[in-house]
């Protein structure tokens, strides 16, 4: 994939109401509270088909889980 990001990279048959460019900790953590938020459908779109970043470890506080799904 280039470096630049298009509506052509949406996945064919995708209509969706929010669309994040990034699939890093933020971008996944954007798109999981606006998808249970907002009930929008939301599609990420990452450049990399492998994480680049597996030195960073991601901790996160259960609190900031409120009001997701156990499944």
């Amino acid at each position: 994939m280039s470096s630049k990001l298009s509506v052509a990279d949406i996945p064919p048959g995708n209509t969706p109401d929010v669309v994040i460019v990034g699939g890093g900790p933020i971008g996944l953590w954007t798109g999981i509270q606006a998808r249970l938020l907002s009930g929008k459908q939301v599609t990420i779109i990452e450049k990399y088909d492998e994480y680049q970043r597996s030195n960073i470890q991601l901790n996160i506080d259960p609190a900031s889980l409120g009001g997701i799904p156990d499944d």
